[in-house]
């Protein structure tokens, strides 16, 4: 969640949310607001989930790309292990 948290910061966004009970950090910038749930399936193991609501009247998959963007940025700051690692 601190990682979240870092990436708010780094993204100069305003974190609207701190919900350590549910595990979500919601987060608002000019053009989108970001719900980030973090989970933890197995001891060690952490996964992140975005949603994403833009601020465009035709978005035209700009959530997708933010969304891309901001798994770039938590790569940074935590050692990847692998997607969709489980069904």
């Amino acid at each position: 969640m601190e990682a979240v948290k870092q990436l708010a910061q780094k993204e100069m966004a305003v974190i609207k949310s701190f919900d350590e009970v549910h595990h979500e950090v919601t987060f608002e910038t000019a053009r989108y607001i970001a719900t980030a749930t973090v989970i933890s399936p197995y001891i060690g193991e952490t996964a992140v989930d975005f949603k994403i609501f833009t601020h465009y009247i035709l978005p035209l998959g700009k959530g997708i790309k933010v969304i891309e963007k901001l798994y770039q940025e938590l790569d940074k700051l935590l050692p990847l292990k692998g997607k969709s690692l489980y069904r």
